[in-house]
């Protein structure tokens, strides 16, 4: 399948699991097309959950040729749901300014500016008829916004975007949209309950100074942002710089000991820092790094999390920004017209650095657990924007929290990352990209946010 249309399924992929209808005799006319095989058909109704049947069906079609994505909107106005076509198949993919001849609009939030040209056909239809997009090097406005090295100016074809980092998120620019009363009223029953004037706890923990490494730059626009995101999100925020790992070990318990926390409807928990695979007890394990050099295995960190039993049934949200590894993943974006002019121009100043980083955890029971890189990989972090996973976290989640489930967002977050290429100077970097990883250990069907909607008063 041409990339065009592997974007698509990609960036939409949230709101397909979730909006289309397997029941609807989709599964028997793909099949009567030709798209799906009969095993493969069967494989798909085997899953109890409407979501998993459209998660198996969306991995078989992002590998068919390209006529079967028509005979996939094809079927799906032939079950009576071309609402699922015209939103996210054959309209443009949103972005935050309005159209006009003279807009400038953030491509889905990835950090590229796309010029739209006065026309009667939508600028998406448009770009999947000619084959191309047109492109600008910066975003309008401050010197402060520019995004280096984005994109060259014309990327036509079949051939994926290349991407930097995202663009600089400034606290002004962090607004969280508000949840409709219809909305929660329609979803609160099957989801956990979120609705105190004070959610709960956001411990964010932030180590930029470590013994024997290099400072990792960036990381004090990481802790802004989600400290401005989640008081937002309702939220009591302890935010901690450059803790030793005792320390880190200490806050933790300290915090997990606060009898308040009972009253409490959810936890979340970041940490960022260098990371690595390291031999702990004699067994290969993920760790971050306290300032004093010394290691915490992420693992460690889950079970004291999970261990407390003023948040047994509620939420937790682990995030850890740290490499998992030495390895760099080998990117599927590369092509000759990459440039590295302006990488060599800012390299004293704005250059994508990694973390080398964590985990060894297992699927918890009410647990998000997210990783931006997979299992023995490096993590990304441009050293004026932040970190790559986290900028796409805080994106996501101030557009989409009012209408989207956390496990939505940040499956929508994995993608956006995956299309991001470092701006740097350094070969082994060059063309790797990054795939963020996603442990999803929840009971309830959905977890929302509802940021605005206040219906309990928080325990004392």
């Amino acid at each position: 399948m041409k990339e065009k249309y592997k974007k698509i399924l990609t960036l939409k992929r949230p709101e397909l699991v979730e909006e289309i209808d397997p029941e609807s005799g989709l599964i028997n006319h793909l099949e009567s097309k030709k798209v799906l095989t009969r095993r493969q058909a069967v494989t798909i109704c085997r899953h109890p959950d409407p979501f998993k049947k459209n998660e198996a069906l969306l991995d078989i079609l992002y590998k068919r040729p390209d006529e079967d994505f028509d005979k996939f909107c094809d079927a799906l106005t032939e079950c009576n749901q071309k609402h699922v076509v015209s939103k996210y198949l054959v309209t443009d993919i949103p972005s935050p300014v309005p159209y006009s001849s003279d807009a400038v609009g953030d491509f889905e939030g990835l950090g590229i500016d796309v010029r739209r040209e006065e026309s009667s056909v939508s600028p998406l239809r448009e770009c999947l008829q000619n084959g191309s997009l047109c492109l600008k090097d910066q975003v309008s406005g401050a010197k402060a916004q520019t995004v280096p090295n984005a994109v060259p100016s014309d990327v036509k074809g079949d051939k994926k975007l290349l991407m930097d980092s995202p663009k600089l998120l400034r606290l002004e620019d962090i607004v969280v949209k508000q949840c409709e009363v219809d909305f929660y009223d329609s979803k609160e029953q099957t989801a956990y309950k979120m609705n105190q004037v004070c959610r709960g706890k956001c411990l964010i923990i932030n180590i930029s100074e470590t013994i024997n490494q290099e400072p990792r730059q960036g990381a004090e626009v990481d802790e802004r942002i989600l400290e401005k995101l989640f008081r937002e999100l309702h939220f009591d925020v302890v935010l901690r710089k450059n803790l030793s790992a005792d320390d880190i070990r200490r806050l933790l318990a300290d915090v997990l000991s606060d009898p308040r926390l009972v009253g409490d409807q959810c936890f979340v928990f970041f940490l960022m820092s260098h990371g690595a695979i390291e031999k702990c007890g004699g067994v290969q394990s993920e760790v971050v790094f306290g300032s004093d050099g010394k290691l915490v295995t992420t693992s460690e960190i889950l079970e004291q999390i999970s261990n407390c039993r003023a948040l047994a049934g509620k939420p937790k949200l682990a995030f850890f920004q740290a490499c998992r590894g030495d390895n760099y993943d080998e990117s599927d974006c590369k092509s000759e017209n990459h440039s590295l002019e302006e990488e060599e121009e800012d390299k004293e100043d704005d250059v994508t650095e990694t973390d080398a980083n964590p985990p060894g955890y297992v699927n918890l029971q009410d647990f998000i657990v997210g990783f931006p890189t997979q299992s023995g990989f490096r993590s990304f972090r441009n050293t004026k924007i932040g970190s790559w996973y986290l900028n796409a976290i805080v994106r996501v989640f101030m557009e989409d929290s009012h209408h989207m489930d956390v496990s939505a967002m940040l499956r929508k977050v994995n993608g956006i990352v995956s299309q991001w290429l470092p701006n740097t100077t350094d070969s082994a970097m060059i063309l790797k990209g990054q795939i963020a990883s996603l442990t999803d250990g929840l009971v309830k069907p959905y977890l929302y946010l509802f940021p605005g909607i206040i219906r309990e008063r928080s325990s004392s």
